[in-house]
């Protein structure tokens, strides 16, 4: 169910075998932590590509491309996804994807043979609300194989700029068919996809040109990465006392045109960690994510770690990371207590103590010798 009111809205709850428990509300293109379906779909594509290549085996497809209309069923997967799990697209294309997914997948479940579509279950509602000849196709495929689906599946449609989903194949516009038009810019999504295979571009060019009516896929599209703030060589946690932690937070923008390709890796002290992303991932234009590197030290020591960043851009960053837990003079005097923890009341006592009564002996010293 959705109830748009302007700042977002609800979002149905539903359990593994796809029965509704509950309801949520939610902002505007805001997945809910807890969201069972959200947290299905919005995970790395490559979650849902090896899915849709279970799918595909199974129902004997070679060309990736089940409907044959020239468009890669991969293709159709990557842009449900960018729309369900990206802010600042369409939002009505956004909500009608889960709630067409959402009731697919309970349709599914209710299947003679469900079971046998739980591997690749979410791919699988995904394509069938795609658009009609998908649907077509699938059933089928499927009732060749002995497996006929005898429900009613539901496809996102939309009249101008208002979408829904319906499982009326006579609605006008299907923006996953091939001739849907995102951008408006007059040039359907298997038209943009060609103009991209003749520029030589492959499929990870196709959001910007379905996405900004500037592109029309025969541009070179161009990534770029920027970071923020601009990093040194070398980064100092400085003193952290053992079981307490120091961050470095950095910022990783794609402010070219085309997709950006990240790779990061962290080597080194156990005790200096990565969070956010991390290892390989996508950018694409306009979009940017954080990459926090934290250090906290579980014992006396000094550590050192590397971070590299590289980009398909052809950028390479390296960061050196170094910290330790070690108690010198200098943070003494600054209060930290103890080189075993925090410092506590009484330690930094002792220590005002000592250094008062060295520096009495000394003034006596000098007053002595001055006689």
């Amino acid at each position: 169910m959705s109830i748009d009111t302007g700042l977002g809205f609800g979002i149905t709850y539903i359990d593994q075998s796809f029965n509704i428990v509950d309801e949520y509300y939610c902002f505007k293109y805001t997945p809910i932590e807890n969201n069972p379906l959200l947290n299905r779909l919005c995970v790395p594509l490559e979650t849902l590509q090896d899915k849709l290549a279970l799918f595909q085996n199974a129902l004997g497809i070679q060309d990736g491309d089940l409907d044959g209309d020239g468009l890669p069923d991969e293709l159709l997967i990557r842009l449900m996804q960018y729309h369900l799990c990206t802010e600042n697209t369409n939002y009505t294309i956004s909500s009608s994807i889960f709630d067409a997914t959402r009731q697919n997948l309970h349709q599914l479940s209710m299947e003679n043979k469900g079971a046998s579509f739980a591997p690749y279950a979410d791919v699988l509602a995904l394509l069938l609300a795609s658009n009609t000849a998908m649907q077509d196709a699938i059933k089928t495929r499927m009732t060749n194989l002995g497996m006929p689906l005898t429900g009613t599946y539901e496809i996102v449609t939309c009249i101008t700029e208002k979408c829904a989903f319906s499982s009326d194949a006579s609605d006008p516009y299907e923006p996953f068919g091939a001739l849907g038009d995102f951008d408006g810019d007059g040039l359907s999504l298997i038209e943009e996809w060609n103009n991209i295979l003749a520029a030589g571009g492959t499929i990870q060019d196709l959001i910007p040109a379905f996405e900004f009516n500037s592109l029309d896929g025969t541009e070179t599209l161009v990534p770029e990465l920027t970071l923020a703030p601009l990093p040194d060589a070398k980064h100092d946690f400085g003193y952290t006392p053992i079981n307490e932690s120091g961050e470095y937070t950095l910022t990783l923008s794609n402010s070219g045109t085309g997709p950006l390709y990240v790779s990061t890796t962290l080597t080194g002290a156990n005790a200096i960690t990565m969070e956010g992303v991390s290892g390989d991932f996508m950018l694409e234009r306009g979009f940017s994510t954080d990459v926090q590197v934290r250090f906290t030290p579980d014992e006396n020591a000094v550590y050192l770690a590397t971070l590299v960043i590289e980009a398909s851009d052809g950028q390479t960053f390296t960061i050196e990371f170094r910290g330790d837990s070690f108690k010198t003079a200098e943070t003494m005097a600054c209060g930290y207590g103890s080189a075993d923890g925090p410092s506590t009341l009484w330690t930094d006592l002792l220590v005002l103590l000592a250094a008062c009564g060295f520096l009495y002996r000394l003034a006596r010293k000098e007053q002595r010798e001055g006689l």
